[in-house]
């Protein structure tokens, strides 16, 4: 056996672990970048993982958090866009900091906004954001939520006597009147542009075209009616607080109309532009998948309870909505009443209404684009008549905190909005459980006590109503439409008949592999990990290693579970457990090629651990090579300059260790000379 062997074989002995002289001596290991299968799975979890966790608490917010994954063709950028969002907000949120703030329809940047809705340049970032994903827009507001709620000292305390209700629910409508802009108007373009006939789709230019101006048009059009909808949506933060509003609908639209729209309509045009990209730059094209969990409502329909309990948020969610044009909450509880009365109705008796079956029937074979913009059409119109009538219109409303025009013309276009949008709602049941009465006269009464205790909380009114719409009875009846657009995206987003069907005409495009093929990938992936771990072990022949190599294949084998399961899901049509199991898949594979990660960093260290051995040995072979040609005065001098090096030094006990271990076992007893003259000169 060599010298050389011979070090190789007792360096293991000197030192349990690498010694300092191999911490010194090893070069620092750098794990190769992914290649593009590993970062599809990894930005595929990114994607698909929350979407699948979400959707279990809500289906919006999954739809929301999936929307815009064609942006995965500039990995890993969309990740740090969505963190860098996150930061953004939680910033403002916590400073409310703007370059330019609006207080009565004056930009200024000498104002400090009070409200979110007074930031402009933020306003113009969650337009653009949300244009591009409604990821984006769901990050933005949720971490200037977090960074108002927790960290930001509110105007609104002095005022508020009930915080809970003054203070508290106004600021968490305001969150969600912040979602209705920086993530709604995508979701809504998505549905409505999947809604399209599908004859058009037999003419590709032409469906693309008309795709392109639908979603421009959507967008603008939800933005403009946000503009509307928002002053007097958030007015009720001053008003519940016992202040005066500073946001007027006629002053805010002056600010803001057309620049936002217009901004929100190209950055839809841009969007539709980057997904030609991103077909072009990915090996996977992500836009059938993205179409098909873009769209609302992916699962199946909910059981009676949970058809009520919908019903019943949803009534208190357009009754918050409205609740700006409310001056007492014993009209808030009869309006929520009646709005109660009208989706029930819609859920549980219209099925026993004669020729309802045929009108649903008829109105399914119009597009739910056409139904939809035929409503807010509607809308408009019903109440430009009501306001139009002697005494009702908004010039002549003087009686302070009334909007009674207003309010009975958002009644009577919803109940229209209902029959057209909700065409086969009907059929879902025709009696109502007892149990949900017997819970709605619950909540009712409830609804009742809270009203009378917290009676004292409208401590201000709008002592002069016509000023909120200018004196314009057609600014108002645009904001009644405006109220309307939004309370039907929140009834759409629960309806999953028209997200199936979205779903399906967006499936039909061919455009892309489905969510079965890309849970496929994962697992392809997985395996592959697992296969080079293997090697890795064998070559390896460590303890360590083989536990590294089965901990890459057991996620490996549960992927492939995974994704044969999601293939069955969406050829069964379950889109909502195929995404779950996709999600399960890509986890999977993250978790095989974690493990192979951590096998190739120990492949990495044996290589340099052995490099290291090597350099050991040529050390000792030069040093007993010249001790034998030059003396033990040559040697002992080349020694000393190894001391006087703290990094030196440390190699120089590491090689006594070597050499003691040698010399004790009888294989080199030649090097005592040697193991001398470092034991002199170490002391």
């Amino acid at each position: 056996m060599s010298l050389m062997d011979k070090v190789k074989e007792n360096f293991g002995k000197a030192k349990d672990g690498v010694s300092e002289f191999a911490e010194t001596a090893k070069v620092k290991h750098e794990i190769s970048k992914l290649n593009d299968i590993h970062m599809h799975n990894l930005v595929l979890s990114w994607w698909t993982w929350p979407t699948a966790r979400l959707q279990r608490v809500s289906k919006l917010l999954g739809a929301a958090w999936i929307d815009g994954i064609y942006l995965t063709a500039w990995s890993p950028a969309t990740t740090l866009v969505s963190i860098s969002l996150f930061l953004i907000g939680l910033f403002e949120g916590a400073t409310h900091w703007s370059l330019l703030s609006t207080a009565g329809g004056v930009p200024s940047a000498t104002i400090h906004a009070a409200d979110f809705s007074q930031m402009l340049p933020l306003l113009f970032v969650a337009a653009i954001c949300g244009a591009f994903s409604s990821q984006f827009g769901l990050v933005l507001v949720a971490g200037f939520a977090l960074g108002d709620f927790f960290f930001a000292t509110s105007e609104f305390n002095r005022g508020a006597r009930n915080l809970i209700f003054q203070l508290y629910v106004p600021q968490l409508l305001s969150y969600l009147v912040f979602f209705l802009l920086a993530v709604s108007p995508t979701l809504t373009s998505k549905l409505m542009v999947a809604s399209l006939p599908y004859r058009l789709k037999n003419h590709r230019k032409l469906y693309n075209a008309t795709s392109l101006l639908t979603a421009c048009g959507v967008q603008g059009i939800s933005v403009y009616a946000w503009t509307l909808a928002t002053p007097m949506i958030v007015r009720t933060r001053w008003l519940w607080a016992g202040a005066n509003p500073i946001l007027a609908v006629v002053d805010y639209t002056g600010v803001l109309v057309p620049w936002l729209p217009l901004t929100a309509a190209v950055a839809v045009a841009v969007r539709a532009w980057l997904l030609v990209k991103a077909k072009r730059k990915l090996s996977l094209s992500f836009e059938d998948f993205d179409r098909k969990h873009g769209v609302l409502a992916l699962s199946d329909g909910p059981k009676h309870p949970q058809i009520a309990i919908r019903s019943i948020g949803l009534a208190l969610l357009t009754t918050l909505l409205i609740s700006g044009l409310f001056d007492n909450l014993f009209v808030a509880c009869f309006i929520f009443v009646v709005i109660l009365a009208l989706f029930l109705t819609r859920d549980f008796l219209l099925a026993r209404v004669p020729g309802w079956t045929q009108w649903s029937k008829i109105a399914l074979k119009i597009p739910l684009v056409f139904r939809w913009a035929a409503a807010i059409v509607l809308a408009f119109v019903i109440t430009r008549c009501i306001l139009t009538t002697p005494g009702f219109s908004a010039a002549e409303n003087g009686v302070p905190g009334a909007f009674g025009a207003e309010i009975l013309s958002f009644l009577v276009s919803l109940a229209v909005a209902l029959a057209l949008t909700s065409v086969s709602s009907g059929a879902a049941s025709t009696s109502v459980p007892s149990k949900i009465a017997r819970k709605g006269v619950q909540i009712l009464a409830f609804l009742g006590l809270f009203a009378i205790l917290t009676r004292p909380a409208y401590a201000a009114l709008c002592l002069d109503p016509a000023c909120c719409f200018g004196g314009n009875s057609l600014l108002a009846a645009l904001a009644v439409a405006a109220f309307l657009l939004f309370v039907l995206f929140f009834v759409l987003s629960v309806a999953p008949e028209f997200g199936l069907a979205a779903a399906a005409a967006a499936g039909e495009e061919g455009v892309g592999v489905g969510l079965g093929a890309v849970a496929g990938e994962a697992a392809a992936a997985a395996e592959a990990d697992a296969a080079v771990a293997s090697a890795i072990a064998d070559e390896l022949g460590t303890g360590e290693a083989g536990m590294l190599a089965n901990a890459a294949a057991q996620p490996a084998g549960e992927a492939a579970v995974a994704a044969e399961a999601a293939e069955a899901a969406e050829a069964a049509g379950e889109l909502g457990r195929a995404a779950s199991w996709g999600a399960d898949a890509a986890e999977a594979a993250q978790q095989a090629q974690n493990a192979l990660e951590e096998l190739q960093a120990l492949q990495a260290d044996a290589a340099t651990e052995a490099a290291v051995q090597e350099q050991l040995a040529d050390t000792i072979q030069a040093l007993e090579t010249q001790l034998q040609t030059q003396g033990v005065d040559a040697a002992e001098s080349t020694v000393e300059g190894m001391a006087r090096d703290p990094d030196g030094l440390a190699d120089l006990q590491t090689i006594r260790d070597a050499i003691q271990n040698m010399i004790e076992e009888g294989t080199e007893t030649n090097l005592y000379r040697l193991l001398t003259i470092i034991d002199k000169v170490l002391g």
